[in-house]
């Protein structure tokens, strides 16, 4: 079945044309003086119609390309480019080449013998003009002679009519009518064929009396223009004579009309010499046509499969890393036995989430030239049931069967490490997502989509890593949007303490206050159920405040049972930057007079100061004047903030989770750990190392003079309840390293 393969500009001019061709052929206005021509006008003009009201071109079918604009299934940016059937397509060309040689070649030799025939036809009626011309004046000199009182056709004889014919040697009859009375005589002609000839001149008489001029100048002027009704064209026995009439004006004042017959060769001479001549130009024609298929054939092989190689390449490979992009990807998936649903596959994307920075700090080129080398390291190590690609996000992923974890390893370790650009040294600070194929997704737009969807929630959450099956819960905040209000008002939010521990002295030095919903459904939630939901409510104002007052309050309880340590609390740029927020601020300060006591920190995260530095910095000076201490939470992921981190009032850095994560593993990622601690101990600020989970991350961190951690190592967030019992325990080894880590629980 054929579709529409022309779009809506085609058909309408497709169409124009074709209703124009049909009103100039024989089946409208006639305007073409060639039959052929205009009959091929016809046959043309209702293709283009049909094409038209049907949307298919057949030649647009024969060569397989259309000008129809793409459905949704074929303009899907992600549908794999097709490779041309070359051999297929030099069969069309040749084929179609072929046909329109065919086409033009007859269409030009029939034109051509209908012109010859035409041509041919004037000469000869001229011809017999001139030679009625010249028999119509013998005839007139000899009857001017003869006796008025006698009818001229009853003085005429035989003998003088062929007397006016002896010039001519070819069958000819003459014949002299008053329009009652006939006379005539004919050369090379029998008896039968001049009986025939005299009777349909008789016959004819009355259209040759209508169709023909009153004498011979009207005659010459009507040949002049190539009027050719002058000539009858008669039949006798299979060939064909032209009829030709004169008005003869005698001096007597009688009109007698002239017929002159004389056998027509024009035809078929005029076929005979057009195909002689046209034959060989026509056989030239047909061939240089073929030829030329022939030669777009050729150039195909040798220009268009290579460019078409070079595009299906550039179409299926990442520009940046040279990695295979989504539609490359898309394809393996759909073809490569590799990928057997009855096979287990891990799938890791690593989104690069500080390329833009890179670039805005150095300069473009530098940026391609990072992506470039990366993309080749990774290339180098890819094992044959893997298969590496980069998304269209810039998230590049790795997919290998589940047991295949030093592939996983490997990649990890690449994307993590410090990366090279001549003088330039980045580190990446990849956002980590991971599901399962074909468990978690089983087709390749679903495997997209999730993996994109992944890497947009664990950046919106700061999250360094986000596994398919912490999805879900991320899923839930559509249902929580609208309760978020009356749980405010419920005091459902509450504020849990996670202890920092001096390492020195095995005590806990302060807590930073981390919020849990008490959900009368779901129960406990985390703040990547709702805290995004929050941030972007008309709400965010007055859960900051409810915040500020739960904290204020767990540090008045905090004193009276001894324990006078620093709380830091969690605010964002728009927080405090917020009137309401700033009141609440202040009042909290005067209520635990913090400017003598500062007992209380505000952490705001590295990258939110660059949201409006002049308006972020003035507004941490107003806090520091109020008393609360400044901690720059996840320090060293907001790689624009640092030319002005001196100028902010800060008394803390907190070196951020992804820092620490390898810090056990690989002497490379000691090195940011370091720089930190310089620049820290340069500016005089505290330093806390966040997310220690590893005994052996904690040697490390010691060892490089870190002194304040936090993490699950020593204890996740708790209630106040058990945080006023919590007490951390270790059990030193030989060079004051920490072996074991544990918490006495002191209720």
């Amino acid at each position: 079945m054929l579709h529409s393969n022309m779009n809506n500009i085609d058909r309408g001019v497709r169409g124009a044309a074709g209703l124009l061709l049909v009103i100039i052929s024989p089946l409208g206005l006639d305007l073409i003086p060639s039959s052929v021509m205009g009959w091929f006008c016809l046959f043309f003009g209702a293709a283009n119609l049909v094409a038209t009201l049907t949307g298919v071109c057949f030649m647009y079918s024969l060569v397989g390309i259309s000008s129809a604009p793409e459905t949704d299934a074929e303009s899907n940016s992600f549908a794999t480019p097709q490779k041309l059937d070359y051999n297929s397509l030099r069969r069309k060309a040749v084929l179609g080449f072929g046909a329109i040689a065919l086409v033009v070649s007859a269409l030009f030799t029939f034109q051509s013998i209908e012109a010859a025939k035409q041509t041919a036809g004037l000469s000869e009626t001229r011809a017999l003009h001139d030679t009625t011309t010249f028999v119509v004046d013998e005839i007139k000199d000899h009857t001017d002679s003869l006796l008025p009182a006698i009818p001229p056709l009853e003085q005429l004889s035989r003998e003088e009519l062929l007397e006016s014919l002896y010039h001519f040697d070819e069958p000819m009859l003459v014949l002299v009518t008053d329009g009652q009375t006939w006379t005539g005589a004919g050369i090379q002609l029998d008896s039968g064929a001049e009986e025939r000839l005299s009777s349909a001149a008789k016959n004819y008489f009355p259209q040759l009396s209508q169709s023909s001029h009153a004498d011979a100048k009207s005659h010459a002027a009507a040949l002049k223009f190539g009027d050719l009704p002058l000539v009858e064209k008669v039949p006798v026995y299979g060939e064909l004579y032209n009829l030709m009439a004169h008005k003869l004006n005698l001096n007597s004042g009688v009109d007698l009309t002239v017929i002159l017959a004389r056998r027509s060769s024009s035809g078929e001479d005029a076929f005979s010499t057009v195909i002689k001549s046209l034959s060989v130009s026509s056989f030239i024609v047909f061939w240089l046509a073929i030829w030329g298929a022939v030669g777009v054939a050729y150039f195909i092989s040798r220009h268009v499969i290579g460019a078409n190689e070079r595009a299906y390449q550039l179409a299926t490979t990442d520009s940046f890393t040279g990695l295979p992009n989504e539609i490359a990807l898309r394809e393996v998936m759909l073809q490569d036995g590799r990928f057997s649903p009855e096979r287990d596959f891990r799938v890791v994307g690593m989104h690069l989430r500080d390329l833009s920075t890179i670039a805005s700090n150095t300069s473009f080129e530098v940026l391609s030239q990072m992506l470039k080398g990366l993309g080749d390291k990774l290339k180098s190590f890819g094992c044959e049931s893997c298969q590496l690609a980069r998304l269209s996000d810039g998230t590049i992923i790795l997919i290998a069967p589940e047991e295949d974890e030093d592939s996983f390893c490997a990649f990890r370790d690449l994307l993590n490490e410090t990366q090279s650009v001549g003088d330039y040294r980045f580190n990446l600070e990849p956002t980590e997502v991971e599901l399962h194929y074909p468990s978690d997704v089983d087709s390749f737009e679903s495997l997209r989509m999730t993996i994109t969807k992944l890497v947009s929630v664990a950046n919106r959450l700061r999250l360094p890593i986000l596994r398919f099956e912490h999805l879900e819960a991320t899923d839930k905040r559509s249902k929580y949007a609208p309760e978020i209000r009356r749980a405010l008002e419920k005091r459902e939010f509450e504020v849990y303490l996670q202890p920092k521990v001096d390492l020195s002295s095995l005590g806990v030095c302060g807590a930073e206050a981390l919020v849990r919903w008490n959900h009368p459904e779901d129960g406990l939630l985390s703040p990547v159920h709702f805290i995004d939901i929050i941030s972007s409510s008309n709400v965010r104002s007055q859960f900051a405040c409810y915040i500020i007052d739960e904290t204020c309050g767990l540090s008045r309880r905090l004193k009276r049972s001894g324990r006078d340590i620093l709380l830091s609390l969690n605010l964002s740029a728009e927080d405090i930057l917020d009137a309401e927020v700033q009141v609440k601020l202040s009042e909290a300060s005067k209520s635990l007079d913090l400017k003598n006591n500062p007992v209380l920190e505000v952490e705001l995260t590295e990258g939110e100061t660059g949201i409006d530095p002049a308006r972020i910095k003035e507004a941490l000076r107003i806090i520091s004047w109020l008393g609360y201490r400044i901690a720059l939470d996840d320090f060293g992921t907001g790689m624009s903030s640092l030319s002005y981190t001196h100028e902010l009032p800060i008394n803390t850095i907190k070196i951020d989770k992804s820092f620490i994560d390898n810090v056990d593993r690989y002497e490379s990622a000691i090195v940011p750990i370091k720089a930190i601690s310089m620049l820290a101990q340069g500016y005089g600020y505290d330093v806390v190392a966040e997310g220690v989970e590893r005994a052996s991350q904690l040697k490390v961190l010691q060892s490089l003079g870190c002194t304040v951690v936090q993490g699950y190592i020593f204890s996740q967030p708790l209630p106040f309840n058990e945080f006023e019992r919590y007490e951390p325990k270790a059990i030193l080894t030989e060079g004051s390293n920490v072996h074991q880590i544990g918490a006495v629980d002191r209720g």
